[in-house]
């Protein structure tokens, strides 16, 4: 199924309103249904499957060719056996719109400067191929017999011709790595490791893990899940494998009775404002409320990242201008 994000989005958003408005389950997929032709499949099937009397989160878990994402059922697990599956909905509703604006500004700014590359690329390129060859004949003849001029013409478009070889060079790397990933577990969870570790995008990365984590951790401490249940669906939820693994092992650690902030210190993973609220949590008594606070800590540093990038892309052009002029 294409655009399975937007569809399950849809479908969220939908049924949250509905059964808002008090509705039942089976109303509102009814509604949805026929309302959405996106999500009437969708609808459909999870109908057929309560009817059957499996339960709703089951039923959704089964939908062929839609993966709704592991916190998605963990919580609507928690509605059912709470009777707050209205709330729940509401929540993923506001999670789900929250993620998709979050991709939305990272294509933002990754595409400015992936389209400044692939056009140096592209003009460094006709440069060394067409450019050089004939202004060095036109020049040819300036050089008095001394070759100084063709000298330097050439070290210019081999140190061209290199830094273009060394991007393609990073670009075939990169489309490596994303095929090995896809194969191998232990590479993908190495390769994340890796990417935790690099300069600028590491700590991006790891912002944004943590932001997922701290509002999975939030929405299931809120109905009264365990702190071990916690982590073991807040990790499934996380987009790093390695930051995942630190998640699952601080749970495994906290089930052998180690202390809460102990075993948050022996994970590298996390960053150290992360391991404070851990040990502020453990000395309140109110794991909620830190992950409440964190997931807003987190949101702030990530929105504070692209609301710098947006106002660098915007300046740039002006700042060209005043130069020029």
């Amino acid at each position: 199924m294409k655009h399975s994000g937007d569809v399950i989005l849809s479908f969220t958003k939908t049924i949250s309103s509905l059964l808002a408005a008090g509705l039942t389950v089976q109303e509102a997929l009814d509604i949805c249904g026929s309302a959405d032709k996106k999500t009437t499949y969708v609808c459909a099937y999870i109908k057929e499957k309560l009817y059957e009397g499996v339960p709703l989160h089951s039923a959704m878990e089964s939908v062929p060719a839609l993966k709704f994402p592991p916190l998605y059922s963990a919580l609507i697990k928690i509605g059912e056996e709470s009777g707050s599956v209205a709330a729940v909905f509401a929540k993923l509703a506001q999670y789900l719109e929250k993620k998709k604006n979050i991709r939305r500004k990272v294509l933002q700014t990754l595409l400015y400067p992936l389209l400044v590359c692939i056009l140096t690329g592209a003009v460094s390129i006709f440069i060394a191929v067409f450019i050089f060859p004939r202004l060095r004949d036109i020049l040819a003849a300036f050089s008095a017999g001394t070759g100084t001029l063709d000298k330097k013409l050439e070290g210019f478009r081999t140190g061209m011709f290199f830094s273009v070889l060394l991007l393609s060079a990073i670009a075939a790397a990169v489309a490596l790595a994303v095929v090995l990933r896809s194969k191998s577990c232990r590479i993908k969870l190495q390769e994340d490791r890796i990417i935790l570790r690099l300069p600028f995008i590491g700590k991006l990365m790891t912002t944004y893990c943590t932001r997922d984590f701290s509002f999975a951790m939030e929405l299931l401490t809120a109905n009264g899940v365990p702190l071990v249940r916690s982590l073991q669906n807040a990790g499934g939820v996380v987009q790093n494998s390695w930051y995942a693994e630190g998640i699952y092992r601080l749970c495994s650690s906290i089930s052998e009775g180690t202390p809460f902030s102990e075993a948050s210190k022996e994970i590298s993973v996390f960053p150290e404002y992360v391991v404070t609220w851990f040990i502020i949590g453990e000395k309140t008594g109110n794991i909620h409320s830190v992950f409440e606070q964190l997931h807003h800590e987190s949101s702030g540093l990530y929105n504070a990242f692209f609301n710098n990038c947006s106002r660098r892309r915007r300046t740039v052009p002006g700042t060209v201008q005043a130069r020029a002029a």
